[in-house]
């Protein structure tokens, strides 16, 4: 009879528990209680010509730029850890020889220099798990080329930085860039492409999405377990054609009547 009467009181307790619960917000409705802050990277002005990296918190622009138009930046990318406000970008120093600029991360208006200057760079996303920054980019240190009109430009190298320190993803033979970086436990994954191909490089090994017999790129990569998720695009001979790759596998998204390109992925369980 004690173990009825205690099962007994169970049941009852948990019932008066769920019942003094709120009813859950209506499909698509925003609880209100809940309170968000939402941060936006990007720059200001002509960033060929002086623009102004900034970055923007609840629509208001912060009151001190992360750069002061003196040089020409882009703010490219922004992560948030607890009060901590990290934003990665480049400034662009000069326009002669093909360009030089840094690439660099700012944290809490602070700048942290990823590069010397002495070649065109680029820092394209920033991601920031427990005290390590990752930051993905190029910089203009490959083969030494000369466009039609005799320009001489170098190509690009893909790299991402932990830490400040560089870990170069290809070796300057070919065009390449590291848009998006993903880190899963001691696993740090970069999407982008080289020369023709889209690609995505897990621990600084490159895994192909396509052959490189047309032209694609890689925009973004999520992981979910053992899966990995890229969003990008590829020619058909016509038009670009959006797309995502699950583990390798190509979904189109887009029919190839026009030009189509997928820029971002996330990757939601349900």
């Amino acid at each position: 009879m004690k173990k009825i009467f205690l099962l007994i009181q169970i049941i009852i307790s948990v019932a008066a528990i769920h019942s003094c619960k709120k009813p859950p917000p209506e499909p698509g409705s925003t609880p209100a209680s809940s309170q968000v802050d939402v941060y936006v990277a990007g720059y200001e002005g002509d960033h060929y010509d002086g623009g102004v990296a900034k970055y923007w918190k609840n629509g208001q622009a912060i009151s001190i730029p992360l750069t002061d138009g003196s040089t020409s930046a882009v703010a490219s990318s922004i992560a948030v850890v607890g009060s901590d406000v990290y934003v990665a970008g480049f400034e662009l120093t000069s326009f002669t020889s093909g360009g030089m600029g840094v690439a660099k991360y700012w944290k809490n208006g602070q700048a942290v220099p990823l590069t010397s200057g002495s070649s065109l760079t680029f820092a394209n996303s920033i991601v920031v798990v427990g005290s390590d920054v990752y930051v993905t980019g190029g910089a203009a240190e490959g083969t030494e080329l000369t466009d039609g009109y005799g320009n001489v430009y170098r190509n690009l190298i893909a790299k991402y930085w932990k830490n400040g320190q560089v870990v170069s993803l290809t070796d300057g033979t070919n065009y390449a860039k590291a848009s998006s970086i993903a880190i899963v436990g001691n696993d740090v994954y970069v999407a982008g492409y080289e020369g023709s191909s889209a690609k995505y490089w897990k621990n600084g090994q490159a895994i192909s999405l396509t052959d490189g017999t047309n032209a694609a790129v890689a925009n973004s990569i999520a992981v979910v377990g053992s899966d990995v998720y890229v969003a990008g695009f590829e020619w058909n001979g016509s038009n670009y054609v959006a797309k995502y790759w699950k583990n390798g596998q190509a979904k189109a998204l887009s029919d190839g009547t026009k030009d189509v390109r997928a820029t971002s992925i996330v990757v939601v369980n349900r």
